[in-house]
């Protein structure tokens, strides 16, 4: 039996594919220069943080490559967490102690974490860093379809920080939202001005 694609689930894969394809254009140089800008930005992001874990991410392929601020806040002695995903329904925070590559294993969907690291509890995230296919003015995201970051994000207090980060390529109009997507409270992508 196959079932039908409701219409915000058939509207939510096309601007997937259109994203993926943006992104699919960027050449290794325009990836690692935007990723820079993204870095700057997070940087003094984070800095405003005085208390709490900063949770990140370990990006894939496509996604803003935000390790150098993640090295960086280790360096400063923050507490660092980035996902784990612990069924196919959850995700936790999990500490990260090195991005050496023998500390690190590929887990589900491609997405790598550490082989240990204790988890911190959602009162404990100062702020959170959260990647996606796509965002909109209104701080609304485009994840890639599994709803790990909506279940997580609907657990924490709202006062905490939630930044969306993404490419300037990623920023639409308007993304297609259902009643259980969470939106960021800011949206941080490369400096274009020039």
């Amino acid at each position: 039996m196959v079932s039908e694609r409701s219409p915000l689930d058939q509207a939510k894969a096309e601007q997937r594919n259109t994203c993926r394809s943006r992104l699919a254009d960027m050449s290794p140089a325009e990836h690692a220069a935007a990723s820079q800008s993204i870095c700057t930005q997070l940087e003094r992001a984070a800095a405003s943080i005085t208390s709490g874990a900063i949770m990140g991410y370990l990006p894939l392929a496509d996604e803003p490559d935000i390790r150098p601020v993640l090295q960086s806040l280790l360096d400063q002695g923050r507490t660092i967490g980035v996902p784990r995903i612990l069924d196919a329904q959850q995700m936790d925070t999990v500490q990260l102690e090195s991005l050496a590559p023998d500390h690190m294993a590929r887990g589900p969907h491609g997405v790598y974490g550490p082989k240990h690291g204790a988890a911190i509890p959602v009162d404990n995230i100062g702020m959170i860093i959260v990647p996606g296919l796509a965002f909109d003015q209104q701080g609304n995201r485009l994840g890639r379809g599994g709803g790990y970051y909506d279940r997580f994000l609907s657990r924490l207090p709202s006062d905490i920080p939630t930044i969306g980060c993404c490419f300037s390529c990623q920023f639409i109009e308007h993304v297609e939202t259902g009643p259980m997507d969470v939106s960021m409270s800011k949206i941080l992508m490369e400096d274009v001005g020039h």
